[in-house]
């Protein structure tokens, strides 16, 4: 029995000492150092969702090392949006499982989520709650897995098959808790290919036997898709990543997500920018997929709307006290301000004076060297003013990708915005609002979960309207929202 306060994972080296890419995602993150973090690579991610205790303040600032992102705190939608996307992880930590059970609403007990947590990991660890720790650990996880198996639908976890290993018993003050290994022998699991309110409604089936490659089988539930059979990805060399359009839902400070931005500058403009062709990966940088698409007339923004597009898409952009929304219009798909003078369109953006004129004028964006847009980081000016031409990744040459400034920009905004740490005093907000919201604030016909039977309004959407709009409340001191 141990009564040390590093719970024992750090008393066990041999777990994490691959010297290969491993992703990690602490669901419970107390806020604390991780001691694993120090004897694993800096190409490994960490993901760490903020769980800090009630008995602790909220600091300031966050330190830690660039590889560790550091999300939001761990909430029912969250996790539910979380366990229907495509991501497997190396490993999946949930050491504080009595407090997130305690924390979440609706209140749900172990069996709901313990074998979803299970099944988004090659390997979790868990340290089981007190009130449960008279019971069998073997017991638990099998109850959990036939709950959740017979509840899922087109989405969720259809079959799970585990390997259980007891790694030390930990003395708490109110019990003897077991440290928990569970090694993940076969998953499959009903998934979507992004974020839970992307317009889309593509699903695959996750496939995973431990020690072969895993395979995703799209369903092809779209109608004009479905004659055309089966598609089975071979995943050969899975990536330890997230992608950021799940990051994004799931809710990150302002100043990471700027230095997101500026990572995705470093990197050549390739057709569909969109931010579900983006992952965080290796070292917690940025990597583009899906870049060698075919290239479609008038849907590809180069320039000054590259960067807008964005930056829009990341909510880090001039018009970022806004809340974009989707529009679905006979001319395309509009993005645009829920005030209605701003709109990103046909690969331009657009701005107007009033809601009322049906007169858009393209927004003319000033040369960024000229007027010296960037004064903390005045190489980034240069990188602001590059071309970005769309074409594919395969294409593209040293006279089309972004210059070293770039890159230089990225490493000074980085120490401009993260220098200090993560600061948390900025608040941990979901930024998939550009995503999948119709104009009367509902979710367009897609299901976030399996267990969800209606589309329903996403959580950033029912708070604003119940924070400002229901108490006729403008969203920010400068817009006017419509009754």
């Amino acid at each position: 029995v141990s009564t040390q306060s590093t719970w024992g994972l750090a008393d066990h080296n041999e777990l994490f000492t691959s010297n290969t890419s491993e992703s990690v995602f602490d669901l419970t993150y107390d806020g604390k150092p991780l001691e694993i973090i120090n004897q694993t690579p800096n190409n490994w991610l960490y993901l760490t969702s903020l769980l800090i205790p009630a008995n602790r303040s909220i600091p300031k600032y966050l330190h830690v090392p660039y590889n560790q992102i550091v999300l939001a705190p761990p909430t029912y939608h969250r996790l539910k949006s979380l366990f229907v996307t495509n991501s497997l992880y190396n490993n999946i930590i949930a050491l504080q499982l009595d407090t997130l059970l305690n924390r979440l609403e609706p209140k749900i007990d172990i069996l709901s989520i313990l074998a979803r947590i299970i099944a988004m990991g090659r390997t979790t660890y868990f340290m089981m709650p007190c009130r449960y720790s008279n019971r069998s650990v073997h017991k638990i996880i099998r109850s959990s897995i036939n709950k959740v198996t017979s509840e899922a639908n087109q989405l969720g976890v259809f079959m799970l098959d585990v390997s259980v290993n007891i790694l030390a018993l930990i003395a708490s003050k109110s019990c003897i808790q077991p440290l928990v290994q569970v090694i993940a022998n076969k998953i499959h699991r009903g998934v979507r290919l992004k974020w839970c309110y992307y317009p889309p409604g593509a699903k695959y089936d996750l496939f995973y036997r431990r020690g072969e490659w895993i395979q995703l089988v799209h369903r092809y539930v779209t109608q004009w898709t479905r004659a055309a059979g089966d598609k089975v990805k071979t995943i050969r060399h899975w990536k330890p990543s997230i992608n950021l359009a799940d990051v994004l839902g799931w809710g990150l400070t302002r100043a990471q997500r700027e230095v997101i931005f500026w990572d995705m500058l470093t990197h050549g403009s390739c057709p569909d920018p969109a931010v579900q062709n983006w992952l965080i990966t290796s070292g917690g940088l940025i990597e583009r997929i899906d870049a060698n698409q075919n290239m479609i007339p008038n849907q590809h923004p180069e320039g000054k709307y590259y960067i807008q597009f964005l930056r829009m898409f990341l909510c880090v952009d001039k018009w970022s006290n806004l809340t974009w929304k989707q529009v679905d219009r006979y001319e395309g798909l509009v993005h645009e301000t829920l005030n209605g003078l701003v709109r990103f369109q046909h690969t331009k953006l657009l701005t107007r004076n009033n809601n009322v004129t049906k007169n858009w004028n393209i927004y003319e964006f000033p040369d960024s060297e000229k007027v010296n847009e960037e004064v903390e980081c005045p190489m980034c000016n240069r990188c602001l003013n590059h071309r970005f031409h769309i074409t594919k990744m395969f294409r593209h040459n040293n006279r089309s990708l972004p210059p070293p400034e770039c890159k230089e920009c990225w490493k000074c905004q980085k120490e401009r915005h993260l220098g200090k740490g993560v600061p948390l005093f900025q608040g941990q907000e979901g930024c998939t609002d550009v995503e999948g919201v119709g104009s009367d604030h509902s979710i367009q016909s897609q299901y976030c979960d399996e267990t969800q039977i209606r589309p329903l309004m996403r959580p950033s959407t029912i708070e604003l309207k119940e924070r400002f709009i229901d108490k006729g409340l403008p969203l920010r001191p400068e817009m006017k929202v419509d009754s």
